[in-house]
């Protein structure tokens, strides 16, 4: 409690102007200027009684004494001359037209005989007044009791446009389906005013916090326009604020050119008019964009700090001298758009491409807006740009990431679902035919599991390769995931005419591989279908076919070919289960429900588990769910499978409680499923079926490819649920988004990592920084992010380096009966390397970049060796290991042991790769290969030196 606080009872006027202030449904003043008033009370031990009232009203119970403080009070110096004020302002404003969007109104003389919704006996009211008049335009004013009414009117078409200030406008246009207007004007300071004469002791109190807080970024202040504007105070001025100064200066030019007229008439006017050019010069030169104003001859009349600096201009003044004697080597077509803006148009690109003399690419936004003078004439034009370089390139690497998949470099699902649907047209159009090719590899699993996920991935790696060599230019070739593979062949005359392609894939897969001293061996069942049918076959309906076929391939004996045949096969489900069947099986309860914990790998915490379905068989055992479900996926009966799994799973929650373990359960959630119109009502009669357990209990899982489809829709639906308590999480995230703004429109809670970027991420530097990259995203958007997938104890340490500490994954736990969680809940205790495990400082996280890029450059070599690419001697410099090493030595920590150690090893390494290579030049490859395990020892021998440095202290 402050020092001066006196305890009283102090009025608050309030009328309803959000979401600067309002009433809540407890009739407490809410909103920037509610809470803020809020916080200083608290400090002062004043009791705030709000009075609610209308404008008008609120003035007169203001001038009469009856309330002690109006906030939202903007300063004049009429208002001056009857209310108190205190010195620093609360916030600054200005007044803004809004308009239904095509409503014609972009300009001042544009509201010539229009009728416009203004707050009854307000400021903005009588400024408009006096800048109508001074451009001789008479449009009809029509005074509102609030701002709701004028923008109700002018939804209803009861009016062509409202005024109302930037904070009610943002908020609320919107939802009446309205849009700023380029004209903007009347920069206002707000206050909370007082009654003259009165409460000097209030307004003091204000002023003095105020005052305070304002030179403190984490003040109450500042936390309060964080909580109701969504995020601090912008620093990229966007194009409706330009918009909006260029409006601002056209007024003001006109509102000078009437004040020269009238000078010895108006000499109170002319001061508000210098003040208002001021603030607009100020605008400009301290804009953070890069804006600057000119007049018809292209003359400099304000330009912005940040426009100096991208244009290099430093400091030197160029105020009156024409942009293009600054700039003599501007091309032609750039003076063309500005002679399309000085004659009246808005000029504007969202996207544009440059390159620079070095021959690089930039990425540009830039507007081009002409302002105009009191007589309606062209007067110049304001140029905005914005180097949106860095985040077009983000953007593009993250369609990239969306298309292919990142093991191999194939087309992934999304990118063939496109390919299919292209390749389908052209056969239509060409009379010819296409096969669609499912290939799955056999015993792949058996070798994955022997010598691990590095040999796998070679392989992999190596059977695309092979695969892709042998199809054609114009083929298309993808990795679904995990083993499966499809080939979509083009222009083929008829069926026959595929089969020299189908057995040269089938021997590509067939080839031994080398992988260090293994050479593991796979076939491939492949099943094929061709387009176009008899009947009406669409691409999905393609992949199921070759899908069905493969697993007939499968059956006979792998390593061979099946044709698809729709007669004979058409109740062939190969490894699926007919819908009839999975019908049986829900009646008679052959569905159970696996959970997999989620922990907290640093602190022990176990924070929920993942419901995760399995068929119980009668004759086959337990069934994993990529067995039936994709049968269902289109059907109906993934929506009754769906509601039991929720069911399930609460009533569970429900039984865990009694014995103690309560922890969240998320499940999954399908397309289909949650894209029913009823999908929320029906998950709200689930929850009540179980009113002892919180919603919050319950987190629905949406993969982000099934969330992309409608995000419209979903984004509503995940809004709907959060209001009954549900959370939602984005599954597999980072294998199908393509723009940011889809992270933006989906309000889920939490963000799972997909695992085929922690398996790679030890040894792959394109995998760590895809997953750096996706945590930096979850923090920006503020997600909650948890990775999938760890399995090992180096998983969970690097993750938990890179500020990453929730996980599943069988390194933690495989899935298991409900009936185990109480026990493994009370008996699992975290890895000791784990707790220890700190999150990195930013500048040690090169280190760790360093580690990784040295593993994959050794994996380079020994393919080098084995034939399998091409590598050339690399200077210690030029590897990126080497670069690391130059930008420490450079900081003056390469005198360290460690370091030296390190460059020492690092060097003996380069030395013993150049010869090995040599070796290879010279055809003695098996002595080469035969010495790869010094290279090894040496590489370990490095990265334990490299750990000790990265390790904490």
């Amino acid at each position: 409690m402050s020092a001066h606080a006196v305890p009283r009872e102090v009025r608050v006027g309030i009328y309803s102007n959000e979401p600067k202030i309002f009433l809540d449904q407890d009739g407490r003043a809410i909103g920037i200027l509610g809470d803020v008033l809020a916080e200083i009370a608290k400090r002062e031990a004043w009791t705030l009684k709000p009075v609610q009232c209308d404008w008008q009203a609120c003035l007169k119970e203001l001038k009469a004494g009856r309330i002690d403080l109006l906030p939202d009070l903007a300063y004049s110096e009429e208002r001056a001359k009857e209310f108190d004020f205190h010195q620093t302002p609360v916030l600054h404003s200005w007044s803004a037209i809004y308009r239904k969007e095509g409503k014609p109104i972009n300009t001042m003389p544009e509201l010539q005989g229009m009728r416009v919704a203004v707050l009854a006996d307000s400021i903005q009211e009588g400024y408009l007044r006096e800048l109508l008049a001074g451009f001789g335009v008479r449009a009809q004013l029509m005074p509102v009791q609030s701002l709701e009414e004028g923008f109700e009117k002018v939804a209803a078409d009861e009016a062509d446009a409202a005024v109302a200030n930037r904070f009610f406008g943002d908020l609320k246009a919107p939802s009446y389906k309205l849009v700023t207007s380029p004209i903007m004007f009347q920069p206002t300071r707000l206050f909370y005013g007082a009654r003259q004469g009165s409460n000097a002791d209030l307004l003091q109190a204000i002023d003095r916090h105020l005052g305070a807080w304002l030179a403190q970024p984490d003040s109450p202040y500042y936390k309060v326009l964080e909580r109701w504007m969504g995020q601090p105070p912008r620093t990229v001025l966007p194009s409706w604020l330009v918009m909006g100064l260029v409006a601002l200066a056209v007024l003001l030019l006109a509102a000078l050119l009437i004040s020269a007229y009238l000078r010895r008439l108006v000499v109170e006017k002319t001061r508000h008019l210098q003040e208002s050019k001021d603030q607009l010069r100020l605008f400009i030169e301290h804009a953070p964009a890069a804006l600057a104003m000119f007049d018809r001859e292209m003359r400099y009349l304000a330009v912005s700090r940040r426009w100096r600096t991208d244009y290099s201009l430093g400091e030197c003044d160029i105020i009156g001298h024409s942009h293009y004697e600054i700039f003599p080597e501007i091309p032609e077509a750039w003076k063309a758009l500005h002679r399309r803006a000085l004659a009246g148009e808005i000029v504007q690109s969202n996207e544009d491409c440059f390159e620079r003399k070095d021959g690089s690419v930039q990425w540009l936004r830039w507007e081009l807006i002409p302002w105009h003078l009191a007589s309606g004439a062209p007067g110049g034009i304001v140029i905005f740009t914005e180097d949106i370089t860095v985040l077009k390139e983000h953007q593009l690497q993250l369609e990239h990431i969306a298309h292919y998949d990142i093991l191999t470099g194939l087309p992934n699902r999304v990118l063939l679902a496109d390919r299919l649907h292209q390749a389908m047209a052209q056969t239509q159009r060409r009379g010819d035919k296409l096969a669609v090719a499912y290939l799955d590899l056999d015993g792949f699993k058996a070798i994955n599991d022997r010598h691990g996920h590095d040999v796998g991935d070679q392989l992999l790696k190596t059977v695309a390769a092979r695969m892709k060599q042998v199809l054609r230019e114009g083929d298309t070739l993808a990795r679904l995931g995990g083993d499966e593979f499809v080939a979509v062949l083009n222009d083929l005359a008829d069926a026959e005419a595929s089969v020299p392609m189908l057995i040269r894939l089938l021997d590509a897969v067939a080839e031994p591989i080398q992988a260090g001293s293994l050479a593991p061996q796979v076939s491939a069942s492949l099943g094929v279908t061709f387009y176009p049918q008899m009947e009406e076959a669409d691409a999905d309906q393609l992949l199921r076919q070759a899908d069905q076929a493969m697993y007939q391939a499968k059956l006979a004996g792998k390593n061979r070919y099946h044709v698809f045949d729709a007669e004979q096969d058409r109740s062939v489900r190969g490894h699926h289960e007919s819908l009839e069947r999975i019908k049986r099986a829900l009646i008679a309860r052959e569905f159970v429900l696996y959970y997999q914990p989620k922990v907290n790998m640093r602190t022990g915490a176990v924070i929920g588990a993942e419901a995760l379905i399995r068929w119980q068989h009668p004759e086959k055992g337990l069934l994993p769910p990529g067995v039936f479900l994709p049968v269902i996926e289109d059907h109906a009966l993934a929506v009754e499978i769906g509601e039991w799994v929720i069911d399930t799973a609460l009533a569970q929650m429900e039984t865990w409680r009694a014995v103690g373990l309560d922890i969240p359960v998320s499940v999954n959630v399908c397309a289909r499923h949650l894209q029913q119109a009823d999908f929320v009502e029906r998950l709200h009669c689930l929850l009540a079926a179980y009113p002892e357990l919180k919603p919050s209990s319950l987190e629905l899982e949406v993969l982000e490819t099934s969330a992309l489809q409608d995000i419209a829709l979903v984004s509503r639906v995940i809004s709907a649920c959060r209001e009954i308590g549900v959370r939602f999480a984005l599954d597999d995230f980072g294998t199908g988004y393509s723009s940011l703004t889809y992270l933006k429109h989906l309000p889920a809670e939490v963000l799972k990592i997909d695992q085929s970027f922690i398996h790679g991420m030890l040894e792959d530097p394109e995998d760590l920084a895809i997953l750096a990259g996706v945590l930096g995203l979850a923090k920006a958007f503020r997600r909650q992010p948890i990775a999938e997938g760890v399995e090992t104890l180096a998983h969970g340490e690097m993750l938990l380096r890179l500020g990453c500490e929730l996980a599943q994954g069988y390194g933690i736990a495989r899935p298991m009966p409900a009936s185990a969680m109480p026990e493994w809940a009370a008996a699992w205790r975290p890895e000791p390397r784990w707790v220890a495990a700190t999150a990195l400082h930013p500048d040690k996280l090169p280190m760790i970049y360093a580690g990784v890029e040295h593993r994959a450059w050794i994996v380079t070599i020994e393919a080098a060796l084995r034939g399998d690419c091409h590598a050339q001697p690399l200077d210690v410099h030029h590897c990126r290991f080497g670069a690391w090493l130059d930008v420490e030595r450079q900081t003056g920590r390469s005198g360290q042991q460690h370091f030296q150690s390190i460059d020492a090893l690092h060097r003996q390494v380069h030395a013993l790769a150049d010869e090995l290579l040599e070796h290879r030049s010279q055809g003695q490859t098996s002595l080469a290969l035969e010495r790869m395990g010094e290279l090894y020892n040496l590489r370990d021998m490095l990265l334990e030196q490299l750990q000790a440095l990265i390790a904490p202290g």
